[in-house]
């Protein structure tokens, strides 16, 4: 019998536990792709603050936007190699790590648990549509869109970057680092992190979720004390269902949520300003 062989079970899965490189490097292009995305938005955002400050830089906004992409990536690839590093044995996983480190199919998993996700989504967009339009009184015009096709970037942006590069920022980086500490530190003669440690690792990295938003919020509307109310609250519920379903259902069906979660917003938005 050849060692490929003593290696795999019945199932074909292969037992080794191999170095996760591949994972590591997809995720990684990953972040890259989705950061890139961003580069419209940043074009745009660097030349209303030139204006605004009334600054001369020796060099083009093309040139000052690219370079604005450095530090998103550097938080990705910073997330991307913590997750990687702690992942292990903490209960957490994602359906590319486990194919990459122990040989185990991909999409056999990811199918079935790709249609919780949907779900999931759905109820964070619906949660975050009608939120916000109890919140429609007391917050700006400009936080009230409607009636057009938001634009290609900006969905592929939302898509992109925010249903796969905040997941693996806040859920494959900062939920499972959270996980790991306190299970090194409180819970160590646990084989496994207990399920308290999930939540608080749960709304601990929600909370960070929801206040990362605030500098996008920031730029596009006088912060005050309901627009913050309002952007932790809707950005925070979402956070909650992406951080179970990570915990639950894995990493890739949480990405699901978040891009489905995007899909609502963008569709309640056009109906509802067709329909004004």
């Amino acid at each position: 019998m050849n060692k490929s062989a003593e290696n795999t079970g019945k199932d074909g899965i292969d037992r080794r536990d191999r170095k996760p490189w591949r994972s590591y490097l997809i995720f990684l292009a990953l972040a890259a792709a989705g950061t890139l995305t961003l580069y419209p938005m940043m074009l745009e955002t660097v030349e209303v603050q030139l204006q605004t400050l009334d600054l001369e830089i020796p060099m083009s906004l093309e040139t000052l936007a690219w370079l604005s992409l450095i530090n998103p990536f550097l938080i990705a690839f910073a997330a991307v190699t913590a997750g990687h590093l702690t992942v292990r044995k903490t209960g957490l996983t994602s359906f590319t790590y486990d194919w990459d480190r122990r040989g185990t199919p991909f999409f056999s998993r990811f199918l079935p648990a790709v249609k919780t996700g949907i779900a999931g989504g759905a109820a964070a967009g619906l949660i975050i549509v009608v939120a916000d339009i109890i919140f429609r009184p007391w917050v700006p015009d400009e936080l009230v869109t409607g009636g057009e096709f938001p634009g290609l970037s900006h969905v592929l942006m939302a898509f992109v970057y925010g249903g796969i590069v905040e997941e693996l920022m806040i859920r494959w980086g900062m939920m499972t680092v959270i996980v790991w500490l306190i299970w090194k530190l409180f819970q160590r003669k646990r084989e496994v992190p207990g399920t308290a440690v999930f939540w608080v690792a749960i709304f601990v990295s929600s909370f960070f979720f929801a206040l990362g938003h605030f500098g996008v919020t920031a730029a596009s509307v006088e912060m005050t004390g309901t627009v913050f109310l309002r952007m932790m609250l809707l950005n925070g519920a979402a956070g909650i269902i992406f951080g179970w379903l990570y915990w639950k259902k894995g990493l890739e069906t949480a990405m699901a949520a978040h891009i489905m979660a995007h899909v609502v917003m963008i569709g309640a938005s056009i109906v509802a300003g067709l329909a004004g």
